[in-house]
C-alpha cells in the first residue's frame, strides 16, 4: 500500500485568512447595495411625480375644453337668436 492519505490537510489559519476576505467582499457588497436601494427609491419618487403631472394634465385639458365648449354652445346660440330676431322683422 501507498503512503498517500486521502484526504487534505488544510491549516486553521488558511481557512480564517479566506473566511475574513469573503466577509469583506460581502461588506463592499452590501455597501453598493445600500446605495442602489437610495436610488431606486429616488429614481420612483421622481417616476411618480412625473406620472402625476401627465394624468393631472388631461384632466385639467377636459375641464378647460368642457369650458371653451359650453361658451362656444352659448355664443351659438345668442348669435342664431339674433338671427331669427333680425330676419323675422319686416325689411
Amino acid at each position: 500500500m501507498s503512503d498517500e492519505r486521502p484526504y487534505a490537510v488544510v491549516a486553521i489559519t488558511v481557512v480564517y485568512g479566506e473566511v475574513r476576505e469573503i466577509s469583506g467582499s460581502l461588506a463592499a457588497i452590501g455597501v453598493r447595495l445600500d446605495g442602489m436601494e437610495r436610488r431606486v427609491t429616488e429614481l420612483e419618487t421622481r417616476v411618480d411625480a412625473i406620472d402625476r403631472r401627465r394624468y393631472a394634465f388631461p384632466a385639467s385639458a377636459l375641464s378647460d375644453a368642457r369650458g371653451v365648449s359650453s361658451r362656444c354652445a352659448g355664443i351659438v346660440t345668442s348669435t342664431a337668436r339674433r338671427v331669427r330676431v333680425t330676419s323675422s322683422t319686416p325689411g
